[in-house]
C-alpha cells in the first residue's frame, strides 16, 4: 500500500504549509481590495447640500399694525429662522418657493439676515437672485452659511397652529435641482421682535 499524506503535512515550499499559505491569502485579500477603494473614498465630495434647519419653536408672527418684524415686512405674516451651510464643492442657489401659515398660501416676502448680536432682529434684506428661476434664491458659495429670517406675505389675522416652508437647491452652473422639500413646524405663538 501507499503513503497517506495530509494536505496539512505536504509542502508547498520548504517551511510553509499549504495551509498557512491559503491562511496568509485569506487575511491579505480583504485589505488589499480596501486599499484600493481608499482613494476614490478620499476624492469624494458631497454633491446634494444638507437640508436647511428652520427654527420653528423661535417662529413669531408680526401682528396687524405693530412695528415689530423686519423692516418693511408685510402685515399679518409670519417668520422662522433658517441656519444651513452649503457643504457641497460649488456654489449653490437655495429658494424658498412657498410659506403656509395652515393651509394659507402666504408666499415668501422676503428673507432677511438674523442679527444674533441684535437679540434676533432683522438686519439688512438678502438679495436674491433669480439665476435659477422665480422665485429668487440665496448664493451660498461652498462653505458660506446661511442665518436669516424667511419673512411670509400676509397669513391673515388668526393664529396658525402650523407653518410650512417649501424650499430647493440649485447648482449654480447648471441650475439643476439637486434637492428640495418641504420643513413644518409650530410657531412659537409670539409676537416677532422689535426691529
Amino acid at each position: 500500500m501507499g503513503k497517506n499524506v495530509s494536505s496539512e503535512t505536504m509542502s508547498v515550499t520548504p517551511g510553509i504549509s499549504r495551509r498557512s499559505l491559503v491562511k496568509g491569502a485569506a487575511w491579505a485579500a480583504p485589505a488589499i481590495v480596501a486599499a484600493a477603494y481608499a482613494p476614490l473614498a478620499a476624492a469624494s465630495t458631497t454633491t446634494v447640500p444638507p437640508t436647511p434647519v428652520f427654527h420653528f419653536a423661535s417662529a413669531c408672527k408680526n401682528p396687524g399694525n405693530s412695528s415689530t418684524g423686519c423692516t418693511g415686512r408685510p402685515m399679518q405674516s409670519y417668520q422662522v429662522r433658517v441656519t444651513v451651510t452649503n457643504t457641497t464643492a460649488e456654489t449653490q442657489i437655495l429658494r424658498f418657493t412657498g410659506f403656509r401659515a395652515d393651509t394659507t398660501n402666504a408666499g415668501v416676502a422676503a428673507v432677511h439676515t438674523y442679527s444674533a448680536s441684535a437679540a434676533g432682529q432683522c438686519a439688512a434684506a438678502l438679495p436674491r437672485t433669480t439665476a435659477c428661476g422665480t422665485p429668487g434664491g440665496i448664493e451660498l458659495a461652498p462653505g458660506a452659511t446661511l442665518d436669516a429670517w424667511i419673512v411670509s406675505g400676509s397669513a391673515g389675522s388668526s393664529g396658525a397652529g402650523l407653518l410650512h416652508v417649501d424650499w430647493s437647491w440649485h447648482a449654480k452652473s447648471t441650475c439643476a435641482t439637486t434637492s428640495s422639500g418641504t420643513s413644518s413646524g409650530s410657531p412659537s405663538g409670539l409676537s416677532c421682535p422689535s426691529r
